[in-house]
Parts: structure tokens; C-alpha cells; sequence
């Protein structure tokens, strides 16, 4: 990432909806790390090492849904 889309990223409006979730569960954090890379999830099944679930952050604030790595796990809550 650009300095511009890190800068644009921690003032976008679904960033500051995430923070105020994080806030509201009372989680913590920081901004420390290298700012010009972006994440992703990745759950692999254990015995043969098959990628069960990937997810490729595209913007800062995205995030996987919960419920999509836990139906990749089998574990679906209806």
C-alpha cells in the first residue's frame, strides 16, 4: 500500500466502524507493523495440509467474516 491509501484506509468510514466494533468488545490493538502490506486468513486442515478456507485482505480495515471460516471448519451456527 501507498502512504495515500493507508492514509485514506485509517480514515475511511468502514475502518472507523470496524474500530468502534473492536471498541465496543473491548478488544485492543495497536498500529504497529509494516503498514504497506495487507493480510488475509488462511485455515488449513491438519493431517493433509488442504486449504479448507483462504481470504486475501484487499483494504486495510477488510476482514473475513467469522461465519464463513467457521462453516469452512464445519462448525456452522444457524
Amino acid at each position: 500500500m501507498s502512504m495515500k491509501e493507508i492514509f485514506s484506509a485509517i480514515f475511511s468510514r468502514k475502518s472507523r466502524l470496524a474500530s468502534n466494533k473492536a471498541k465496543e468488545y473491548g478488544l485492543g490493538g495497536n498500529m504497529k507493523g509494516d503498514g504497506y502490506q495487507n493480510g488475509g486468513c488462511l485455515v488449513v486442515q491438519a493431517f493433509n495440509g488442504k486449504a479448507l478456507y483462504t481470504y486475501r485482505q484487499e483494504h486495510a480495515a477488510d476482514h473475513p467474516e467469522n461465519t464463513d471460516i467457521l462453516k469452512s471448519l464445519g462448525m456452522e451456527h444457524n
